[in-house]
């Protein structure tokens, strides 16, 4: 550059000569010659030995931007989907009567804990309670004339068959009206069919209870379970015995659980199906109707070609990644196209082709880059 300077001062003192300083210029010229003679030379040295430097000194910076990549290779790949779910029970229900009367007293209050048969209301029973009686009085009368009647003609011959049939008939069909009465009378007691809690009490002493007017709702909180509505696009990938990842967002639980259910009809309205997931309450603070958040892997691929899903661009023309290709004396980034699956809640998006397994794939200081632009990989 020195030798430069010189060259253009000298020049510019040449240009400024008049007519006075003729006397010099055939000398001036071939001292100029002289120089631009060795400026060339020096500025073809000059280059060759930047040129040598630069691809001997390792530690000089390359020219590009910085850029990481990742090698492709075969690994698992897993896609999940998340749908709403409610947690239900099935020892949930409304007790009723199974007799029409009055209650006349209650045994139970809300919130209590019961067992499996308890009795929880009685009803008006008096009438039949009546007639009980009066039938077992008579049935103690028809067995004792019975006896003695069998006794008499199977013993001694005394009487006739017709008789001993007609007192035997007596007796069997008191026996028949007695339980038929018995059965009666069980259906004016309300009792639990299943082990539980009483949520709810609907109707009072002196109220009139029916099979159509609930008494109680009894709870169990044992036997729970999560349904879910799946889109019908699911059907073919999820199976009984799936495993599902559960959340409860308001309580703070996380468990899993299987598909122990999944529906066998399509709901027309909304196109889904019906999926029951177990559910093991060991916490004791999940309650039916609870909102769940359900995860299920619907879809996986043990030898897939992933990439950060980040890394994968899109414009006009459709999704592209840079590859990073060898140059003459560097590094280029070059924009390649590709065809991907599916992208999951874990920053991964499955390639299905454009690309090659060991392709140099970049995955950071992708925005900073275009295609055939030197690139340095970190």
């Amino acid at each position: 550059m020195k030798n430069l300077s010189i060259f253009f001062a000298l020049t510019l003192l040449l240009s400024q000569c008049g007519p006075a300083q003729e006397e010099g210029l055939a000398e001036k010229k071939a001292k100029l010659q002289e120089l631009k003679s060795s400026y060339k030379e020096l500025d073809a040295e000059i280059k060759s030995l930047e040129k040598e430097i630069k691809a001997l000194d390792t530690s000089q910076a390359k020219s590009g931007t910085l850029v990481s990549v990742k090698s492709l290779k075969l690994e698992p790949f897993n896609h999940y989907a998340t749908v709403e779910g409610v947690v239900e029970s099935k020892t949930n229900v409304l007790i009723a009567s199974e007799y029409q009367g009055q209650i006349t007293s209650i045994k139970v209050e809300e919130g209590q804990k019961v067992r499996k048969g308890q009795l929880l209301a009685t009803l008006n029973n008096q009438v039949i309670q009546s007639q009980l009686n009066e039938l077992r009085t008579r049935y103690e009368l028809a067995k004792e004339l019975f006896e003695r009647q069998e006794r008499l003609w199977k013993k001694d011959k005394i009487g006739s068959e017709l008789q001993y049939l007609e007192s035997k008939n007596n007796k069997e069909a008191l026996e028949q009206n007695i339980k038929a009465l018995e059965a009666q009378l069980e259906l004016t007691f309300i009792r639990a069919p299943h082990s539980g809690s009483i949520d709810e009490i609907f109707l009072k002493e002196g109220s009139f209870a029916s099979p159509q007017a609930p008494f109680a709702q009894l709870v169990g909180l044992e036997n729970l379970y999560i349904r879910a509505e799946l889109s019908e696009s699911y059907l073919p990938k999820v199976s009984v015995g799936d495993t599902a990842l559960i959340e409860f967002p308001d309580l703070g639980i996380d468990e899993k659980g299987k598909i122990k259910r999944i529906g066998s009809v399509i709901n027309p309205q909304n196109r889904s199906f019906s999926v029951d997931v177990s559910i093991n309450n060991t916490s004791g603070l999940l309650r039916p109707n609870a909102l769940a958040t359900l995860t299920f892997n619907d879809y996986k691929n043990k030898k897939a070609m992933v990439l950060p899903s980040n890394a994968v661009q899109q414009d006009a023309n459709g999704y592209y990644v840079f590859v990073v290709k060898d140059a003459e004396e560097s590094k280029m980034a070059e924009k390649v196209y590709v065809e991907t699956g599916l992208s999951n809640n874990q920053n991964q998006t499955e390639i299905l082709s454009g690309l090659s397994l060991g392709s140099e794939v970049v995955v950071q200081g992708y925005n900073q880059i275009s295609n055939q632009v030197p690139v340095e990989v970190r």
